[in-house]
């Protein structure tokens, strides 16, 4: 899939907005840019990176430990929004009134979308969804779940903090900001205003949704590390031979 990002991208695009002969050409260009600094800069971050969660699973993981694996992941996230900051932003001020609202509408319907899956589900469903999913995670990277990590998970899925509300307001909150800013896109202050409400979206987090997504995140954390104190040798050859996989799949995009 990776070597199919120059297709998949712009595949993308076209459900959100619709460009001209002249957006298309900056747009196709910006994405070869941004894959070529992608493949030459980012991969081997990423390899470096399973290495190290693969070392570290020679013996039972903290949670801080945990938490520093999920530091180093979002600050890749943060380094793909950097890097494509300057296409982002040259794109923005090249947008029409009618484009704007075709965003609008697009991203408004991917909130509704989000809202029939997941905001009508009673507190029961929500939390089996959760099991159920951490289950098929937990199988996919030890190959089994044995009854004390089910034990473990169950435990996780009842006492973790419900979120879905907060979640589903923040991204309509989200919304509403990212197109305010586009609104002003030919301001003095665009650039910069946009820049820092992409790269730092926490900063419209209402204050109760903030707090839960804190706790949730060091709960997980410490889900993961008690996990990891359950391992069977079984389990632990499995997720060493999927982190193995991983390494040489980057290993071969990054020499391509």
């Amino acid at each position: 899939m990776y070597n199919y990002l120059d297709w998949i991208i712009p595949y993308y695009m076209d459900d959100y907005l619709s460009l001209t002969d002249e957006q298309e050409e900056f747009f196709d260009h910006a994405t070869i840019q941004f894959l070529n600094w992608h493949r030459t800069n980012e991969l081997s971050r990423y390899e470096n990176f399973i290495v190290g969660l693969k070392e570290s699973q020679a013996v039972p993981m903290s949670q801080q430990q945990v938490l520093q694996f999920f530091d180093n992941a979002e600050a890749f996230w943060t380094s793909l929004l950097r890097e494509s900051m300057p296409y982002l932003l040259g794109l923005s001020t090249q947008l029409s009134e009618k484009q704007l609202k075709e965003i609008n509408g697009a991203l408004r319907e991917d909130i509704k979308e989000l809202e029939t899956k997941y905001g009508k589900q009673s507190d029961i469903q929500r939390r089996e969804f959760l099991r159920e999913k951490m289950y098929e995670v937990v199988d996919d990277w030890l190959g089994s779940v044995t009854d004390q990590q089910a034990a473990i998970i169950r435990l996780w899925s009842e006492t973790r903090k419900n979120t879905t509300n907060g979640w589903l307001n923040y991204r309509n909150d989200w919304r509403k900001e990212f197109i305010a800013l586009l609104n002003r896109r030919h301001s003095a202050n665009f650039k910069d205003d946009m820049s820092n409400f992409l790269l730092n979206p926490q900063k419209i987090y209402k204050h109760t949704y903030r707090l839960a997504v804190s706790e949730n995140r060091r709960h997980l954390a410490q889900v993961i590390a008690d996990l990891s104190t359950t391992f069977i040798p079984q389990q632990r050859r499995h997720l060493q031979h999927e982190l193995d996989k991983i390494i040489r799949d980057l290993k071969e995009l990054r020499n391509q």
